[in-house]
């Protein structure tokens, strides 16, 4: 304890992932005071085709509220009864939204 899964889209290097696992790790032991033996780590790539159906519905916007750190490809008003939604692909002209329109 504590797992930690890093959902992310393929191609990143196994060496950028050992890289990131060393920090996240390290991390965890500084700010939370595990010993590195109780620390587990794990990366899920998810094609890009299917990051809204196996990322964004059930581990972002179905955990919105216990997310410390929230994405900005999702917008969020703070208006009464307002729920988190996708924003738009064409955003800026790229295929993958890469900012807030708000």
């Amino acid at each position: 304890m504590p797992h930690i899964i890093v959902k992310l889209w393929p191609g990143k290097s196994a060496q950028q992932k050992q890289a990131l696992s060393d920090a996240i790790a390290q991390s965890v032991m500084d700010h939370l005071g595990y010993s590195e033996d109780a620390i587990s780590i794990g990366f899920d790539e998810v094609a890009p085709e299917a990051w809204d159906d196996q990322v964004v519905k059930s581990e972002i916007l179905g955990k919105w509220p216990n997310l410390l750190k929230q994405p900005g490809y999702i917008e969020w008003r703070r208006d009464a009864g307002a729920r988190p939604r996708r924003l738009s692909r064409q955003t800026a002209g790229h295929d993958v939204c890469c900012r807030r329109d708000r």
